[in-house]
């Protein structure tokens, strides 16, 4: 058997894949390259704790060109083996660049470092085709760059060795980082109340930012899915990649893994439906027409702001506004002109 390479650039569902893989071929255990041993597998890897994803499965995984020449020159399994490869760490890649996390704010900084990235990771994967190892490619499809506003993984924090213990502690480095200035100044002025909180975030996101989108590929056969087709289409994906790699489906095995499957997919969907709903629920807004809003995150409202002032230069009275109305009509009360100068970035 051979060693497949399930990689993206994003959090896009390669730890399911990888482990269905397994699954529906039957296996009981599954190898584990550093540990150099055979290990049970899950009869299901999904898990509903702080971030919703199939991470219950302990799959072999690693960042970066370096680390992945160090992992596949391990592998001696005979049988089926796989591994996740992502791209390297952002701080592991400013560290090869001599660049500070800190002066990440400069856009000359930020693009050498982007640039750099990519580079590696092209690299990591021609690595791969080199090795004869089939390498699955799934395409974070900008398309539905709404759908990665909401983080499914806090293992690590992005800029630093560290481990994430919450949501919170992403988005706040990302605001130490970023937004440094705009956060001093702020606090300041003693703008720290809530709704001070969400309107500093709704000027400086930039929610439909693509450009961590890469389009990648290889003049070497590899496999190529677009996410969406293994969010919604899991079913046909998953066998016909089996059937690719000449391994069987066990049928008992495609009976339990349908059930989980649906609910994996959930997870997508839940993901998805903010973001579908966002022109609309803007537009309400605007009008004064009637929509009813579930309870949003922070993020939500914020990203709700930003699209009030940055496509329709208005702004909301939010002032001891602890949190958004359950309607659309509500807001359309607190309506007022925007006051902010901001670039015109649509």
């Amino acid at each position: 058997m051979y060693t497949i390479c399930l990689t993206a650039n994003n959090t896009v569902g390669c730890t399911f894949l990888d482990w269905s893989l397994h699954f529906l071929n039957g296996q009981t255990k599954y190898y584990r390259i550093k540990e150099k041993e055979w290990i049970p597998l899950i009869d299901n890897p999904l898990s509903f704790d702080l971030v919703e994803n199939a991470h219950g499965h302990n799959k072999n995984c690693v960042a970066g060109l370096t680390n992945t020449k160090i992992l596949t020159s391990l592998v001696s399994s005979s049988q089926l083996c796989t591994f996740n490869a992502y791209p390297e760490q952002l701080d592991i890649i400013c560290d090869q660049l001599g660049i500070g996390v800190d002066q990440l704010d400069n856009a000359a900084n930020l693009k050498s470092v982007q640039d750099h990235r990519l580079l590696d990771y092209n690299n990591l994967i021609q690595h791969c085709l080199d090795q004869h190892m089939p390498v699955v490619y799934i395409y974070a499809d900008p398309k539905v760059v709404g759908y990665f506003w909401q983080h499914r993984n806090i293992q690590r924090l992005a800029f630093a060795d560290q481990e994430a213990r919450s949501i919170d502690d992403l988005e706040q480095e990302t605001e130490n980082i970023f937004f440094k200035n705009s956060l001093d100044a702020w606090q300041q002025l003693e703008l720290d109340n809530i709704w001070d909180t969400r309107e500093r975030m709704a000027l400086n996101i930039r929610p439909y930012d693509t450009a961590d989108f890469w389009s990648v590929g290889s003049a070497s056969p590899m496999h190529w899915i677009n996410c969406q087709e293994l969010w919604h289409d899991t079913e046909s994906v998953v066998i016909n990649l089996l059937g690719q790699f000449g391994l069987l489906v066990d049928q008992s095995r495609l009976q339990q893994w349908l059930p989980i499957v649906a609910n994996w997919q959930k997870i997508h969907h839940k993901n998805l439906k903010f973001y579908n709903n966002l022109s609309h629920i803007v537009d309400c807004i605007v009008m004064g027409w009637h929509y009813k809003l579930d309870t949003l995150t922070l993020q939500q409202e914020a990203i709700i702001q930003h699209c009030l002032i940055y496509q329709h230069n208005l702004n909301l009275k939010t002032w001891n506004l602890l949190q958004f109305p359950d309607n659309t009509l509500k807001l359309h009360q607190l309506l007022e002109e925007n006051i902010h100068n901001v670039d015109k970035i649509y």
